[in-house]
């Protein structure tokens, strides 16, 4: 009676069962019926059982072929299962390796030019020189092949303050060379011991990628404008650690305030942009628990349009201050987010 436990099955076999039953039970008073209704009898017992026969296979044979189908099921889910956390990690480790090479794309041509520069000003023995040159090759293949080097160096630029700190002057230097070939004003004020900033507040690693991240997406955003401006600011004293970058790029987009660190955006995707930049921001300034200010300047005040603050406070503000704060306040959902007008 399979209908008592499992829900859609019919009532077929236990009528015919019933059926048997009630003709067994005639049969059994043979002496009391004519021969033509016991003949008759017998016949409908026979089919009746054939019919239940019939039923029971049908129903056996049914059965087995939906557990073949439910194990061929199970097996092909565990195996999408088994496909899905392979992809998880090829795009872990995709993700992993992209943010290794978004860093180095900046990084190797700014050793590759420290190399150069050293070779060309320090380096006066033979062995030295011989063996600086070959590193100085070797970065430069690298450099090209991520397509980050410069095609010429100009040394008719004015000199650079040094922070102490030797990744954070050989990338100043390389930004540096970068804005003068794209006819960028490139400018950078250092107040305090950077050095100790490096070692008490955020490390030199950390700072120099954050700083790569920053002045890339500046230049990216400076584009083809005719106001060509870029000017870092670094200080580091007794009651603040501060990093600042102004560019006279084109203005975000209203939508980037609202998903900054939790959704990927770039401005660049047709030339191979990823949005890696902006989500390393984020979560260094998570990290360190810095506050993040972003500027912009109302049109005509200023020759930057914005100007991006991190503050290593250890509060983890996010505060947007716009003359666009209405356009802001209509995508505005995010409670860490504070959006306040502009002078």
């Amino acid at each position: 009676m399979p209908f008592l436990y499992q829900i859609g099955s019919s009532a077929t076999g236990f009528i015919l069962s019933c059926f048997i039953l009630l003709i067994v039970t005639i049969i059994s008073f043979y002496d009391s019926i004519p021969d033509m209704q016991f003949l008759f009898l017998l016949i409908a017992l026979f089919l009746i059982g054939l019919l239940l026969y019939c039923w029971w296979r049908f129903r056996i044979t049914r059965d087995y072929r939906e557990k073949l189908r439910q194990a061929e099921l199970k097996a092909l889910q565990n195996e999408l299962i088994e496909k899905d956390n392979r992809i998880r990690k090829l795009e872990e480790n995709n993700d992993a390796l992209a943010k290794i090479i978004h860093k180095d794309n900046k990084l190797i041509p700014a050793m590759e030019l420290a190399v150069c520069e050293y070779l060309e000003t320090e380096a006066t023995d033979d062995d030295t020189r011989k063996k600086g040159e070959q590193l100085a090759s070797g970065l430069k293949t690298m450099a090209q092949d991520r397509k980050g080097t410069l095609n010429s160096y100009r040394h008719d630029e004015h000199a650079l303050p040094v922070t102490g700190v030797c990744v954070l002057d050989a990338l100043f230097t390389y930004m540096q060379q970068r804005a003068l070939a794209q006819n960028i004003n490139f400018s950078l004020h250092i107040t305090g011991n950077i050095v100790k900033m490096t070692e008490d507040i955020i490390s030199g690693e950390d700072l120099s990628h954050l700083l790569a991240d920053l002045l890339e997406n500046a230049m990216i955003a400076i584009g083809d404008n005719e106001v060509r401006s870029l000017s870092v600011c670094l200080c580091h004293d007794e009651d603040t650690s501060t990093l600042e970058i102004s560019d006279s790029g084109n203005a975000f987009d209203v939508q980037l305030f609202e998903d900054f660190g939790q959704t990927r955006h770039t401005t660049h995707k047709d030339s191979g942009g990823s949005g890696i930049g902006l989500m390393d921001i984020w979560k260094i300034k998570k990290q360190y628990r810095a506050s993040l200010h972003i500027i912009e300047y109302t049109p005509g005040t200023s020759i930057f349009t914005k100007k991006i603050a991190l503050f290593f406070d250890q509060k983890n503000h996010y505060l947007i201050q716009s003359y666009r704060r209405n356009e802001i306040e209509r995508v505005h959902m995010r409670n860490d987010m504070f959006v306040l007008q502009s002078d």
